[in-house]
């Protein structure tokens, strides 16, 4: 397709026009995207939509299916959390397990009035509470 432009100062150019895409609207009308581009002085840009009958050849996303995509997004998000309330709901109802005051195992002895597991009771009893070799002992255990 050849297009004539005509400039202000009454100069004159013929271009032909290069076929980028068939495309097809939402109401199903199907257009021919031509268009030519030069970057040189003068910069040209010309695009035009033409009705065609040809079948297309990029078809658009319809929001129909946007929609059914963020439907299923939002279940999925609901399923994660009914599963995480679930989880805490039941957590809660458990009976609450006690833990040793320094390394979370379980408690077998009191030291203090803190309940500790057997192996920090017996560095305890040995060093101390602000020892070195308790928070020496601590540390290697944790990590």
């Amino acid at each position: 397709m050849r297009v004539k432009i005509e400039y202000d100062d009454g100069k004159t150019e013929e271009v032909e026009l290069k076929r980028v895409e068939v495309v097809q609207s939402t109401d199903g009308k199907r257009y021919a995207h031509m268009r030519f581009v030069r970057k040189d002085e003068p910069v040209v840009i010309i695009h035009a939509y033409i009705p065609t009958d040809e079948e297309p050849s990029t078809i658009p996303k319809l929001p129909i299916k946007e929609i059914e995509n963020k439907i299923n997004l939002s279940k999925s998000y609901s399923s994660t959390a009914d599963d995480l309330i679930s989880r805490a709901k039941s957590s809660i109802n458990s009976p609450r397990v006690e833990k040793c005051f320094y390394c979370e195992n379980r408690p077998t002895n009191v030291y203090n009035g803190k309940k500790v597991c057997s192996s920090c009771f017996n560095v305890l009893v040995k060093y101390g509470e602000e020892s070195k070799e308790f928070n020496s002992y601590l540390k290697n255990k944790i990590i």
